[in-house]
């Protein structure tokens, strides 16, 4: 074998192009050239942000994996733990990269860094501070920074529209 092996068979963790040689007990030798071509590991992840700020609805799936072979174990935290499961959730936001490992059956590792990301804080605005006196009515507006889809306000027998944006 070209890789130096003298038994009868050899394995062969990298690709690439070998020969053998067989000599039998005449010393007549036999030579056959042969190339292996190996599928390199690869992933493909998806990632869904958190819905709210610094909530943990986020996901990570490895969704595609390549070459290698099964099965797979896959861990989102430096493979510290590892899973058979490549969706991951309730994963919180993060300042820094998360590195997804993917592990195949022969113990070759790779490696991909993603970002779950936090979204913008929702901001609500109600103005400034005012007084009233028994009798008198306000207008208050609820602003915020992002589109609001349903407001509540409270306590409802003292307004004249719950759920409008103006009171």
């Amino acid at each position: 074998w070209s890789n130096g092996s003298i038994q009868q068979s050899a394995v062969f963790t990298q690709g690439g192009n070998y020969t053998v040689t067989v000599t039998d007990e005449l010393n007549c030798q036999a030579d056959k050239a042969f190339s292996i071509e190996m599928i390199e590991l690869d992933m493909n992840v998806d990632v869904i942000d958190p819905l709210c700020h610094n909530d943990t609805t986020g996901i990570i799936e490895i969704n595609e994996v390549s070459g290698g072979d099964m099965p797979y174990l896959y861990s989102i935290d430096s493979g510290s733990t590892v899973s058979s499961s490549p969706l991951f959730e309730n994963v919180s936001p993060s300042t820094d990269s998360i590195m997804i490992f993917l592990i195949d059956d022969n113990g070759c590792i790779i490696t991909q860094k993603v970002f779950v990301e936090n979204p913008d804080l929702l901001i609500l605005d109600l103005g400034n501070e005012e007084e009233i006196n028994i009798g008198e009515s306000i207008n208050i507006s609820a602003e915020s920074n992002q589109d609001i889809f349903s407001i509540e306000w409270y306590p409802a027998d003292s307004i004249n529209c719950s759920g409008c944006l103006d009171i």
